[in-house]
This record gives C-alpha cells, structure tokens and sequence, in this order.
C-alpha cells in the first residue's frame, strides 16, 4: 500500500507550474473564477436578465389617446360632410323637379300644384270640387319625395311663412302648404329652405316670373 501511495504522487503532474499550459481556473465564492468567467462562459460584466414590461409609459398612452381623437374627430367630419352633401342635393332635386313641372305645365297647358308638407313633397293638379290629383300616379318623375327624419321644410310662399301645424288625429290629413305652377309660365314666389338637425341650410327660391335658382347654404346669421 506504501508503494501505491508513492507511485501515485510521482505521477501527479502540477498542470499549474508546467511551462506552455494555461492556468487552472480557480472559483471563488461568487461563482467566477480568477479570469472573470463563470462556470457557464459568460463574465461578470455580460448579458443581464432583461424584466418584460407589460405595461404603458405615459408618453405611449398619450400617444395612443392623441391617435384616437384624431379617427373620432376625421369620422365625425366625414358623417357631417356626407349629411350636408345630402341635403344639397335634395335641394337641387327640388330646383329641377320645379323647372321639370314648370315646363310641363307651359307645353300641355295644365296648371301643377306643388304640396309642400314639412318633410314631404308632391305634385298635384287641380281636379273636380277642388280635389287635388296625384300626378305621382302616372308620371314617376311626380312621384312624392319624403325626407329623411333629420331634413325639413320651411320658408315662405307668396310673402307668408310656412307653418306647419302638428296633427292631433292621426287619420287626419297632413297640413300642407300649396305653390301654384301656372300655364302661362308664372310661379307662385317662393323661398324654401331644406335644413337639418344641425343647423344646415340650403334655399331655393323661385318668382313670378318662373325664374327658379339654387340658392345654395344659407347664411348661419
């Protein structure tokens, strides 16, 4: 057993003290060694563990808030455009459905009455016992024109403003005021303004000449 022991120490090589060899890594307490290297290859001054943050700065929630105000507010202009562009054009409508009217009325000699109710109107013309004949019935081009429930009519016929009184009885006939589109190429003066919830206006007028125009937006004075 002596022998063994002795053998064994005469072949122990001190790799530490052996020219041409690097030497052994020693580890301390931290778990890096005298070169700076831990155990798994990275040095004291490597990769750190990055936290994940879940949650928002300041300036990113300002940002998105800033973003969402600037959709709402480009899709609310879009809804008021597109609204306005609708009550044009249901002025204009009214402009050429009247000249349409007056030049019927001229070539066959007829006289055209044009009902105007608060979110309606239709083209008669007079028949038996003051009775008024829908001319919807023959020509589509005289069917009635509702309104959608945002669009109404006001103005004046003749120098006397439009009121429209509020039906008691539902059966009963809705108030209706009338504008005479004579043969002879007269018209009964009129101004009608088309408007909207909103404060939108568009104005029509026509003479007794049987000039007619497309006044366009009204003044919001």
């Amino acid at each position: 057993m002596p022998a063994l022991v002795i053998l064994a120490s005469m072949a122990r090589v001190d790799i530490k003290n052996t020219p041409g060899c690097p030497p052994s890594p020693v580890f301390n307490r931290t778990g890096f060694n005298s070169t700076g290297f831990n155990s798994t290859g990275l040095n004291s001054t490597g990769f750190k563990s990055t936290r994940l943050n879940h949650g928002f700065t300041l300036i990113e929630l300002m940002v998105v808030i800033l973003i969402a105000g600037m959709l709402v507010t480009f899709a609310s202009l879009s809804v008021s455009n597109s609204a306005d562009k609708q009550l044009e054009t249901e002025a204009k409508r009214f402009v050429s459905l009247v000249k349409y009217a007056a030049d019927e009325a001229i070539m066959n000699s007829r006289e055209i009455i044009l009902k105007i109710e608060e979110q309606r109107y239709s083209f008669a013309e007079p028949g038996l016992n003051n009775t008024l004949i829908d001319l919807g019935e023959d020509d589509p081009v005289f069917r009635a024109r509702e309104l959608p429930d945002h669009m109404h009519i006001s103005g004046e016929i003749a120098g006397e403003k439009l009121i429209f009184e509020e039906k008691r009885d539902k059966d009963a006939p809705p108030d209706f005021a009338k504008i005479g589109i004579f043969s002879s190429g007269e018209i009964l003066p009129f101004l009608i303004v088309f408007s909207q919830d909103d404060g939108t206006q568009f104005e029509v007028s026509g003479d007794f000449a049987g000039k007619l125009e497309y006044l366009g937006r009204a003044s919001s004075n």
